[in-house]
């Protein structure tokens, strides 16, 4: 635990970026839902209806953009494609929370914490490691090219490491896609 506190330290502006950025996506999600209501209320009921027929299958989704940017971050074009990533799912925060508090209130705000932290918890801890280990690449390999120097085993140590996400990403869209109906159905009577 105080080898990660610690290299969390090391990082610690690159954090507060992808938090800004994040709570900025949160901002523009809020003002996209508040400003689109009456259109998505009949949505936010048609989900209240047939909760249990939803699945949340984002296998593809994931392991297609996480594979891309760990690809491209050796050319230094992975970086972008994160960041878009993670400030889309910040928007994507946002309009949840939104959809739900607008349509249900406190029931919806507290349905949307909780499916958000279900659908999304696990899978933004994973990205923003991700983005370390795709930041350090880009980085690396950008220095390689200005200083014409060779640091090839730290870049396999953390194409390893981004596999290795890829692959604990893919394992949690697996849980969610089998567990996260029931899971998320178990909180249905929230927004009733």
């Amino acid at each position: 635990m105080k080898e990660f506190t610690h290299y969390l330290k090391k990082k610690k502006y690159v954090l507060l970026f992808l938090g800004v950025l994040f709570v900025f996506g949160v901002v523009v999600g809020v003002m996209i839902g508040l400003s689109n209501m009456g259109v998505l209320e009949s949505q936010a009921l048609y989900f209240q209806e047939n909760i249990n027929e939803i699945s949340y299958q984002y296998i593809l989704l994931h392991f297609f953009f996480l594979a891309l940017s760990l690809f491209t971050s050796y050319f230094g074009i992975g970086l972008p494609i994160l960041l878009t990533l993670f400030f889309y799912e910040g928007m994507s925060f946002g309009f949840v929370f939104a959809l739900f508090t607008s349509t249900f209130h406190i029931g919806g705000f507290l349905f949307a914490m909780l499916f958000l932290l279900i659908t999304k918890g696990v899978y933004l801890v994973l990205f923003i490691l991700f983005f370390f280990h795709s930041f350090e690449i880009a980085r690396k390999r950008i220095g390689d090219f200005i200083y014409k120097t060779n640091s090839c085993s730290s870049l396999q140590n953390h194409a390893k490491a981004g596999i290795l996400l890829i692959f604990f990403t893919f394992l949690f869209d697996i849980v969610l896609s089998l567990f996260g109906t029931p899971l998320i159905s178990l909180f249905q009577f929230l927004i009733k």
